[in-house]
């Protein structure tokens, strides 16, 4: 599994430095940060799709490519019967976004890895209250991409799709569409 992250990291990097640069033109920052909401969904763990908020924020060396550092937390109350349970996931991500034009279309696409935590808590009221918890912190990678699109020279929109794996005991495979903004300095 680790082989084939580093091998696809390798390729998108290869991929995106051979397409030619249209957004040579145009200077871009060297530092970004984003933010945005997304829709998480899959697991073992979640019935439905968990809402929630994830923030970005990277160093671009050059125009294609930028190393970032992303942080996300989904949340979803489910009522099951006499319980309600609450399932949340974070994750703090890092690793190589490679920006390019297919077809016109400005995309990018990203592989990141790090920790991913799972937490449920499980509350019921009838017939005594009763609370009961489960965190788990595992290793996590994460492929997507999607489009970024610039509204002026600083600011882009961004829409993804991305597809996250949390290892360990029990893997988890979730994926996420997620919206935000891009600001470049």
């Amino acid at each position: 599994m680790r082989r084939g992250a580093w091998r696809v990291a390798l390729g998108l990097l290869l991929a995106a430095l051979s397409f030619p640069d249209a957004a040579a033109a145009q200077p871009a920052g060297r530092w970004e940060a984003g933010g945005g909401v997304g829709f998480l969904t899959g697991g073992d763990r979640l019935d439905g799709v968990a809402a929630g908020v994830l923030v970005d924020g990277g160093w671009r060396p050059s125009t294609r490519l930028a190393l970032v550092v992303e942080a996300s937390r989904h949340r979803v109350t489910q009522d099951v019967g006499f319980f309600e349970a609450e399932v949340t996931f974070d994750a703090v991500l890092i690793g190589p976004r490679v920006r390019f034009r297919a077809a016109g279309v400005p995309v990018f696409a990203h592989l990141l890895a790090g920790a991913g935590r799972a937490a449920v808590s499980a509350r019921t009221t009838m017939p005594v209250v009763a609370v009961g918890e489960d965190r788990a912190t595992e290793g996590a990678i994460q492929i997507g991409g999607g489009l970024e699109a610039p509204l002026t020279r600083r600011l882009h929109l961004r829409a993804g799709l991305d597809y996250r794996r949390a290892t360990g005991d029990t893997p988890l495979d979730q994926l996420r569409v997620s919206t935000g903004v891009v600001l470049l300095f």
